[in-house]
């Protein structure tokens, strides 16, 4: 009965009756096709790429990444929260390019740690920074160590050990020495006592037998 009531309201429903039919080139049912567009493969190529830079640490992944994804990488290290990048991928994404030392990537990664949106992104790009071991970049870690954020400082602090444990401690100790901030010099100095110790640490130690010669 309802059935009936509501197909005889249909059939008397003038906006329905005026209403002219939709026109579907090729009719309304057809077979599927496959699309064969560069633009999807760019798709697929940014979500491998991204399901790599979830990982913890793009390290484990070196080999995930080559030349051709560097491009893709720069974007993702740009990418800030309105694109709802995950902050994670975007870490990594930083982390990811400074394991390529070409001059777009480090020019990045430079204009990221100077002028990023926020303490986040700074930090991350100076971490990155001192990962890659480039030298120009260390002036801008040390003034990284008077940053306002906590998090900054540290992402700094963090950046110069990374540094020193890639490059040896001489840029860093001409660096202390020619800084007259003296709570720069502290740091500078914490963090080569750290590079001290582990270098003392990392040296085998040598077996010494309780047997006299000859016994």
């Amino acid at each position: 009965m309802a059935k009936t009531r509501n197909r005889i309201l249909r059939r008397s429903d003038g906006f329905r009756l005026n209403e002219p039919k939709a026109s579907i080139v090729g009719g309304k049912r057809r077979p599927s096709l496959l699309m064969k567009d560069a633009r999807f493969a760019a798709i697929r190529r940014r979500e491998r790429l991204n399901s790599a830079l979830i990982v913890h640490d793009p390290v484990d992944v070196r080999d995930a990444f080559s030349l051709k994804d560097m491009s893709i990488l720069r974007l993702a290290a740009q990418e800030g929260a309105l694109t709802n990048q995950v902050p994670a991928s975007r870490r990594n994404a930083m982390l990811a390019l400074a394991e390529s030392t070409s001059p777009e990537n480090l020019k990045l990664l430079s204009e990221l740690a100077l002028s990023g949106e926020d303490f986040y992104t700074r930090g991350h790009a100076m971490l990155a920074l001192g990962r890659s071991g480039f030298s120009l970049a260390a002036p801008l870690l040390v003034n990284g160590l008077k940053a306002k954020e906590g998090f900054e400082r540290n992402a700094a602090k963090a950046g110069l050990l990374a540094f020193g444990r890639k490059n040896g401690p001489g840029l860093l100790q001409a660096l202390c020495r020619t800084d007259r901030r003296t709570g720069t010099q502290k740091a500078l100095q914490r963090i080569l006592d750290k590079l001290k110790e582990r270098r003392f640490s990392a040296r085998p130690r040598r077996q010494v037998s309780s047997r006299r010669n000859g016994a």
